[in-house]
């Protein structure tokens, strides 16, 4: 019985010692650093002072011709948009699914990925962090080409990660589908949400 306590109490000591090495290299990685320095590595680019305004890790400005804007609990969230959906793309912003369309076509969906959260220090790992909170018949804008296109979500599901359906489906009218990993912290699904052209 008492070599039993031992061994409980050893497992108890390792995890405790486990997780709070886990907190403190993340919180260094993470949040040990400047966050406008941050973007700036994300991004390859030295911004100059001011330039900046930083929400959920994102930039705010300077996001060239195609970016995503979406406000939850209250913050708004704006991030450059970039082609393809690799590991170095997702590092520099929010992915398009090449095989998808582009905003500006008629009657096809533009299909968005984007970090949630992964380790690192990359403000982009963590571009959709909150966006479990977004609801039906909340707002989402894609610049592109001089151009808003705002989107009303009508619908969320999570998903297996190997469901490849939301890259190739059919539509009537202009679609946005934009997913990230769900649970939070893990890789295992994918929550997805579907959006019609609005305005």
């Amino acid at each position: 019985m008492n070599k039993m306590s031992k061994k409980k109490k050893r497992m108890l000591v390792f995890l405790v010692l486990f997780f709070g090495c886990y907190v403190l290299f993340g919180w260094f990685f993470y949040y040990g650093k400047d966050r406008k320095e941050l973007v700036a590595e994300a991004n390859g680019t030295v911004y100059k002072q001011g330039k900046l305004d930083l929400t959920n890790g994102c930039v705010v400005e300077d996001c060239g011709d195609f970016w995503f804007s979406f406000e939850v609990d209250g913050k708004k969230v704006k991030s450059p948009i970039v082609e393809g959906v690799t590991a170095d793309k997702l590092a520099k912003g929010i992915g398009h699914h090449k095989t998808t369309a582009l905003p500006n076509k008629e009657n096809s969906n533009v299909v968005l990925s984007g970090h949630r959260w992964k380790f690192g220090k990359n403000p982009f790992y963590t571009v959709f962090e909150n966006i479990d909170a977004l609801q039906n018949g909340d707002k989402v804008t894609v610049h592109y080409q001089d151009q808003d296109y705002i989107y009303e979500i009508y619908k969320s599901e999570v998903v297996p990660e190997d469901k490849t359906e939301i890259l190739t489906q059919e539509v009537d009218e202009p679609r946005l589908t934009f997913y990230t990993c769900t649970p939070k912290y893990t890789a295992w699904k994918r929550l997805v949400y579907y959006a019609k052209l609005v305005n």
